[in-house]
């Protein structure tokens, strides 16, 4: 089949460019053409569906903690406080801002047929989650206690949260890592992996966080929590 040749009144077009050969479209695997061809509104329903249950899961996963942390005192709770906040910064930073930079990324290298470039983004991921998350890390060990306190924290609610900041951001390398890695997994259209980690995720920290926080006086909320988030 000749390509077809569209003639203007400023421009011929050439024998040439006559002659050359119209490539062959591309071809439609099953899901772009379920995204093209499935009514809108049941097809918007169930691509949001697995994002909202991720996002009900964490959600419960803060009240759990918050529930959970509440029975050892006040002083725990009170730990506790100002140091979630920043455990949800980190995450929203590598979740929603660069892990949406990751999704946009290989859902555009995939949907223009650059699989193995798609490939190499799981290692930007890493190049990136590590030292991100070394940085977290060295940032919240050395100016942690001293935030807190600046916050008015004092006492022994200072120590819990001292505590607290430093066993969950320790793993601050994971915390980036994962939520990275999610996000590549999420540009390649597969959003029911990431709902059955952090689902599974949860269904251990049911059992441990009470016991861990119960016999820690709180400090040791972060453990299941990070069980969650990594």
């Amino acid at each position: 089949m000749q390509a077809a040749c569209a003639i203007s009144p400023q421009t011929l077009p050439s024998p040439q460019a006559c002659s050359k050969a119209r490539p062959r479209p591309p071809e439609i695997d099953a899901r772009t053409h379920m995204l093209l061809t499935r009514p809108i509104t049941l097809t918007i329903l169930r691509l949001a569906v697995p994002n909202a249950t991720v996002m009900m899961v964490q959600i419960l996963v803060g009240l759990l903690e918050v529930f959970f942390v509440s029975r050892a005192g006040v002083d725990a709770l009170a730990g506790v406080a100002p140091v979630f906040p920043l455990v949800s910064l980190v995450v929203a930073i590598a979740q929603g801002a660069l892990g949406g930079g990751f999704v946009t990324t290989v859902a555009r290298a995939l949907g223009t047929g650059r699989t193995s470039e798609a490939s190499e983004y799981v290692w930007y991921a890493v190049l990136l989650g590590v030292p991100l998350g070394l940085v977290t890390t060295a940032v919240m060990l050395v100016a942690g206690p001293a935030l807190y306190a600046h916050m008015g924290v004092s006492g022994q609610a200072l120590d819990i949260a001292v505590s607290y900041s430093f066993t969950i951001f320790a793993g601050a390398v994971l915390i980036w890592l994962f939520n990275l890695l999610t996000a590549v997994v999420r540009g390649t259209g597969n959003l029911q992996v990431p709902v059955i980690v952090v689902c599974g995720g949860t269904l251990i920290l049911i059992p441990l966080s009470p016991l861990l926080i119960l016999i820690t006086g709180g400090g040791g909320a972060a453990w299941p929590l990070c069980e969650v988030t990594w």
